[in-house]
């Protein structure tokens, strides 16, 4: 029998290593726990003071993308250290798409953001033209479609978009999603906190 090193003992050529679990998950819900440390790469170091939401890192390797490809661009970032101060929860990918298609069948101005954001990535439609096609999704799946394309990159960039689509889900007792965008992309699991005064404490603010 040979020593494992999670302390355990298999037979001969039947080694087990135990693997280390993974934080969070793309298409399940997930938690954070009270006290844990979470990152963000921001482009000014004046950000300790900021309201509103906040796009961060729940792992030091998706931070380390996000510093590296800030370098990259020449940008001039900086690390940010966060306690988390409550629990932070997070939907699961299915709740996520079901509260998007709840806010279209419901909302024409919420339609009507996110055509103008997505005008901003088509140079060649305008928000009309756009919105006109969104008015015209009929099932589950077509709709689910447009979240994976475009409310991510609204949530972004719009205002309007985002506030509504963050509303839904806090309304849920959520405080935390998936970033759609990046996510898989530039980091495994990058998120967006709602709102960081109420969830986040600045540990450090430091250059890249």
């Amino acid at each position: 029998r040979y020593q494992n090193k999670d302390g355990t003992r298999t037979a001969a050529g039947k080694r087990r290593y135990r693997k280390a679990d993974k934080i969070g998950s793309r298409k399940d819900g997930f938690t954070i726990k009270k006290g844990a440390t979470i990152y963000r790469t921001a482009v000014t170091d004046s950000e300790k003071n900021k309201t509103g939401h906040a796009f961060v890192s729940i792992d030091k390797k998706d931070a380390l993308g996000y510093m590296r490809r800030g370098s990259a661009f020449n940008q001039a970032a900086y690390n940010m250290t966060f306690k988390v101060t409550k629990d932070l929860v997070a939907p699961s990918m299915k709740v996520r798409v079901d509260e998007f298609i709840k806010l279209l069948d419901s909302d024409d101005s919420f339609r009507k953001a996110l055509a103008t954001s997505q005008a901003q990535y088509q140079i060649f439609s305008s928000p009309d033209k756009i919105k006109k096609k969104i008015d015209q999704l009929k099932t589950y799946e077509e709709k689910a479609k447009l979240y994976k394309r475009s409310l991510a990159l609204g949530v972004a960039s719009n205002a309007e978009v985002r506030e509504k689509y963050l509303k839904s889900l806090s309304d849920l007792g959520y405080n935390m999603m998936i970033d759609d965008a990046d996510a898989g992309i530039i980091s495994r699991v990058p998120c967006i906190v709602f709102d960081r005064q109420d969830s986040l404490e600045v540990i450090s603010i430091k250059p890249v």
